[in-house]
């Protein structure tokens, strides 16, 4: 019985070893869409990419009034950002090339 106990405990410690291995090989990202090499996107990268996944900012196509609301609402939440970058940030995901 002693065996069995042995071997059930290996395929349990394999199966969650293959979980947790292929949950952080899914876990990457392709990088930030759009992005210039421009202060904004640095910003983006920096300070966004704190609460959020590029993929999901990726996914997000606003015009500059949506997401100059959109950043308003995460400085309302903590985010802590001088005005200039504010607006480097909305002005770079409000015209990055997608």
């Amino acid at each position: 019985m002693v065996r069995g106990s042995r071997v059930f405990g290996l395929v349990v410690a394999a199966g969650a070893l293959a979980v947790v291995t292929g949950c952080s090989a899914g876990a990457q990202e392709s990088g930030l869409a759009g992005s210039d090499g421009s202060k904004g996107a640095a910003l983006v990268e920096r300070k966004c990419s704190m609460c959020h996944t590029l993929d999901r900012i990726n996914a997000a196509t606003y015009d500059a009034a949506t997401w100059a609301a959109t950043v308003q609402r995460m400085q309302a939440n903590g985010l802590v950002i001088t005005a200039d970058e504010s607006s480097q940030i909305i002005d770079f995901l409000a015209n990055r090339k997608l």
